[in-house]
């Protein structure tokens, strides 16, 4: 076993926790492909549109987050257990159950 498979997995629960884990506005916009005003209505709004949950989920997943499904995209938690089973098999981690 190495180090980050020991490391503790970070949980997001929230778009603010996501934006912050992908490196703030600025750096999601740029990653995103849109401005950082787009972002920060993302953060006014709490909610990210729906075009672009699954590429923030597997950007998160690839950052070592553990993202709350229920909390960060608004799925319910046992649509959000479906989805994580869909993607990774692991639905315990990746809804944050």
């Amino acid at each position: 076993m190495n180090i980050f498979s020991r490391m503790r997995r970070r949980r997001i629960s929230s778009v603010e926790e996501a934006v912050e884990a992908l490196g703030g506005i600025f750096e999601t916009a740029d990653l995103y492909g849109v401005t950082s005003s787009e972002v920060e209505e993302w953060l006014a709004d709490d909610r990210f549109p729906q075009g672009h949950h699954l590429r923030i989920y597997v950007d998160l997943q690839e950052r070592g987050c553990r993202v709350d499904l229920h909390g960060v995209f608004g799925l319910s938690h046992r649509n959000g257990e479906k989805v994580a089973d869909m993607l990774v098999g692991e639905s315990s981690i990746s809804s944050g159950l």
